[in-house]
């Protein structure tokens, strides 16, 4: 019966406003009012008490009277794995261009192929949309083939001047540093001298005069009034 009382006097705490607690308190008396608000102050603690583990690798203990949360992820999702481009991640390692030039040369075979057979189209096609295609290609092509060629000379001329730089170093001497201004007048000369030895050098040569008579014909020309 004094079980069922102090439970009524509790209920009875948590739903009355604070300000009929000193009526109530008169009530039932002082002592027994204050030991019973302070059995519901205990409740109360034990409701927001925070489980820890004994040990870390336990599972967390969790209060059965906390409210689980209606937006609780039940199911992980995996993270979205970021995309990769090896050519400019540094973990893939440095590019290095003789290597791979050694390793895909059978690619330019492949590519002779496949230039000679757009060739060969391009002369035999009477279709004049699609011989301007396959020209347009063509003149790609070659212009990818002067660019990687021009490369391949610049790395060459590198790669001896580093070998001239070691025998001076072991001779006792100074290296000297081999410019841009150097580099392109190297290039030429080797250029000038491939030229004449296929016999081609008076071919270039002319189509060169040739474009810049029509660039300096093109520039003397008077412009139009704009009226």
């Amino acid at each position: 019966m004094a079980d069922d009382t102090e439970a009524d006097i509790r209920q009875e705490i948590s739903n009355i406003p604070l300000g009929q607690l000193q009526d109530l308190r008169q009530k039932v008396g002082t002592k027994k009012f204050d030991n019973t608000f302070q059995k519901h102050l205990r409740v109360q603690d034990n409701d927001n008490k925070d489980f820890k583990r004994t040990s870390k690798n336990r599972p967390r203990e969790m209060s059965s009277k906390k409210h689980v949360s209606r937006f609780k992820q039940v199911i992980q999702v995996p993270k979205k794995e970021k995309r990769m481009d090896p050519r400019f991640d540094e973990r893939c390692g440095h590019l290095n261009l003789d290597l791979f030039s050694k390793s895909f040369s059978f690619l330019e075979d492949v590519k002779k192929q496949e230039r000679a057979q757009m060739e060969t189209e391009a002369r035999k096609t009477k279709d004049p949309l699609k011989k301007k295609k396959l020209e347009t290609c063509l003149q790609k092509m070659e212009s990818r083939d002067k660019s990687r060629q021009k490369e391949k000379e610049k790395k060459d001329l590198e790669r001896q001047h580093k070998k001239v730089e070691r025998k001076l170093a072991k001779e006792g001497k100074k290296p000297f540093f081999l410019s841009k201004a150097l580099q392109r007048k190297a290039l030429l000369v080797k250029r000038y001298k491939e030229l004449k030895e296929s016999g081609q050098l008076e071919r270039v040569l002319r189509k060169r005069r040739k474009r810049s008579t029509a660039k300096e014909r093109k520039r003397m020309l008077p412009r139009r009034s704009v009226t």
